[in-house]
């Protein structure tokens, strides 16, 4: 492909050659002239662009010898500018991260240019920036259809979000009335980008974000039982995409690949390759009861109505509590004392659920004996369970474990408050790490946070049979948070607790129980009932938590709640973080 050159000097160059050579020319990308076939010489020179001799002997007159100048041999102010124009629609992530060449300008006015970027999918390639429904994390509601959310837009119903305009910013809502058709002057309420979150908090109002600009205090709302923290669905089938194409013509969008002319759009806001989800629970114990009915209705039962929600995530967390033990007896339902083993064969149940990490700061993990823990921590190696938390002396089980996985660092560290005793490990024995007054937890949890990482804290905590806030918790918990933590998680709960959040960290004060036999609903009301939290991060940083709600039965087996049993556990622990 040729080079576009200014005209004037096209035209100076002809008439050299013609001068010199009383040859015919006409000019291009380069110089063309015809010789009377004659032997000839044409030799051309260029201030800083030599052009080697050309020999002519043979050509008839009616033949063309075309010399093609490269890039290289043309001084660049001779090179002539391609101009861009921007489309009004066009969001500030785009054009942020346009890659200009040397010889491309932006156009004077926004709707010219020699080329021009606009919202459309016209094109092989498309910019797709995706966008995202939203409301304040305390709500209820988990999904709206696209039709119902269009009816919204064009106020032929308006009572889907509680009779309240959608907030957005004045370029979302650019975007989406090219992309919609122009909303109704009721439907959307326009806001700075800076007042967003506040205000959709403080009215409890719904909102319309780009994927990009997702955080925890966010609650993102599934459209068509489609939602963007789901790295199966992809950016062409969920319908809140929209497309940005260069157009122009076809000459000039092959020149604008070349070095000089290159317009370089940026990927998508949304690449699935820089996306983590990460499930956490509460806490395990393959013991008494629950142990009992994996002896009669099989190792896989207790996870058989809530697999698919460990097994999609790329890591799951379990804080089993309990050792495997070869001597641990046939479990008796009926058990009174609070000594407690695993028999060896029940670790096939968390490699049935893929579970990935394994947090080792419950109280029981030494009840049988330090050996048994030991030999335990052998067959997590052996099954690839990584863990933390706990290890065969003190040093071991205060590192952290870090992971990396798309474009994501992460480092788990947890510790144990409350004992006993011989559940801590020491300098020359094993155990788990002993939170002490939390300084060593706080100072490493700055320094991973420092170095890049995602830092994830999980506690042995003490334990409350109430959904509330305990004032050691909020002492404990939120420091930890400002030390750099994106999430703090307690571990300790067979009660759930409710939530909060350190300016963009996010805490759970307890999940409650997952695997584990505590039914005993009429001494305690609610104590069936768990949280399970799928956090999901991107490029570097902490997005969104989906909380997904369970019901404890038949002393082993969660299930996923009904919606009506999950708005009352929701309202209850929403009202209970003080939201």
């Amino acid at each position: 492909m040729g080079v576009r050159v200014k005209k004037t000097w096209l035209l100076t160059m002809s008439l050299l050659i013609l001068a010199a050579c009383s040859q015919s020319v006409r000019s291009s990308e380069g110089i063309i002239f015809t010789t009377d076939g004659m032997q000839t010489t044409a030799t051309a020179f260029l201030p800083g662009a030599p052009i080697e001799p050309v020999s002519t002997r043979g050509v008839s007159p009616d033949e063309i010898v075309e010399i093609t100048l490269t890039e290289e041999q043309i001084p660049d102010s001779l090179l002539e500018t391609i101009s861009l124009g921007v489309s009004q629609s066009v969001p500030v992530y785009i054009k942020n991260r346009l890659m200009l060449g040397n010889y491309i300008t932006k156009a004077a006015e926004v709707e010219q240019g020699d080329v021009f970027l606009a919202q459309t999918d016209q094109c092989e390639q498309p910019v797709e920036v995706v966008y995202a429904l939203v409301a304040p994390f305390p709500t209820v509601r988990d999904a709206v259809s696209l039709g119902d959310l269009m009816a919204v837009w064009e106020q032929r119903q308006n009572s889907l979000f509680t009779n309240q305009p959608l907030l957005m910013t004045t370029e979302t809502k650019a975007i989406f009335d090219t992309k919609w058709g122009k909303a109704h002057a009721d439907a959307v309420e326009v806001v700075a980008q800076d007042d967003l979150l506040d205000i959709a908090w403080e009215r409890r109002q719904y909102a319309i974000v780009p994927f990009h600009e997702l955080s925890g205090r966010w609650k993102v709302i599934d459209i068509d039982g489609l939602t963007v923290l789901d790295a199966k669905v992809t950016n062409d089938s969920y319908p809140m995409t929209t497309y940005f194409c260069l157009t122009g013509s076809a000459d000039i969008l092959e020149q604008v690949k070349t070095e000089d002319y290159f317009i370089g759009l940026p990927p998508t806001n949304r690449d699935v390759e820089h996306m983590t989800s990460i499930v956490m629970t509460g806490v395990t114990a393959l013991v008494r009861a629950t142990a009992h009915k994996m002896e009669v209705n099989g190792i896989y039962y207790p996870g058989e109505k809530i697999a698919p929600w460990l097994l999609e995530a790329d890591f799951t967390h379990i804080s089993n509590e309990v050792a495997f033990a070869e001597s641990c007896p046939y479990p008796d339902p009926f058990q009174q004392d609070l000594r407690f083993c695993s028999r060896p064969d029940y670790i096939d149940l968390l490699a049935w659920l893929d579970i990935d990490i394994i947090e080792l700061t419950g109280n029981h993990i030494q009840d049988w004996s330090r050996e048994d823990f030991l030999d335990t921590l052998d067959m997590y190696d052996e099954y690839d369970m990584a863990y933390y938390g706990g290890g065969a002396n003190l040093e071991e089980a205060k590192q952290p474990l870090l992971i990396e996985h798309n474009a994501n660092k992460f480092a788990f560290i947890g510790c144990n408050a409350v004992g006993p005793l011989n559940a801590w490990a020491t300098d020359y024995s094993s155990g788990n790490a002993n939170c002490g007054d939390y300084g060593w937890l706080r100072t490493k949890v700055q320094e991973l946070s420092s170095e890049g990482y995602l830092v994830i804290v999980t506690l042995q905590h003490n334990e409350y049979y109430a959904m509330r806030i305990s004032g050691p918790q909020l002492l404990d918990f939120n420091p930890l948070a400002q030390a750099g933590a994106v999430i703090v998680s307690g571990s300790q709960a067979h009660y759930p607790h409710p939530f909060g959040f350190e300016d963009d960290s996010f805490i759970h004060y307890g999940l409650g129980n997952l695997f584990f036999d505590q039914m005993d609903a009429y001494i305690t009301p609610g104590i069936q009932r768990l949280f399970i939290d799928r956090h999901i991060f991107y490029d570097g940083r902490y997005i969104s938590t989906q909380v997904l709600t369970a019901y404890l039965e038949d002393f082993a087996q969660p299930r996923p709640m009904t919606d009506e049993e999950r708005q009352l556990f929701l309202e209850e622990a929403f009202r209970a973080s003080g939201w």
